[in-house]
């Protein structure tokens, strides 16, 4: 009977890991006009170029590191950066826009392509897709030995 719940157990992870990851790394639409937007070739080059000098793994200003999906996931010290769907509420957006009172990079203004190109991608973001992944012990899962090639592709994606 344990094989049994713990076999239940890995398929309802795998499940929530592949739903989560079909609807996170899908290309989405902000609206009907909008181009393919993806985290990877989308967002995570504004934040390499504008973020990762003081949102890294070993600054982590505002106990923000931004390098990886996983740490943009987990947010700062301030709590969550990012609202699936709502980014007129996401701190992420609201912080790189003129006159913020947390402006964002402190020193620069983004472009406006930059600033509309995360704000389409948060806006296409299901809901509670991001809660889906935060709830999993990802090193965990991958370390057990009981995942499958499609757990693993998932996994290694968000690293």
């Amino acid at each position: 009977m344990n094989m049994l719940k713990r076999k239940i157990h890995w398929q309802s992870c795998l499940m929530t890991l592949s739903c989560a990851f079909v609807f996170l790394f899908q290309p989405s639409f902000s609206h009907a006009d909008s181009p393919l937007l993806s985290y990877k070739e989308g967002v995570l080059p504004i934040l390499e170029a504008d973020c990762f000098e003081c949102h890294n793994t070993k600054k982590k200003k505002g106990g923000l590191d931004m390098t990886s999906f996983h740490g943009l996931l987990n947010g700062g010290l301030n709590g969550p950066v990012i609202f699936e769907s709502k980014p007129q509420v996401s701190p992420l957006y609201l912080s790189l826009l003129e006159g913020a009172d947390s402006h964002m990079p402190p020193k620069k203004q983004l472009s406006d392509e930059s600033i509309a190109t995360i704000r389409a991608w948060i806006a296409g973001l299901p809901e509670n897709s991001l809660s889906a992944l935060k709830g999993l012990d990802i090193k965990k899962l991958s370390a057990s030995g009981a995942e499958s090639k499609d757990l693993k592709a998932a996994v290694d994606s968000l690293s």
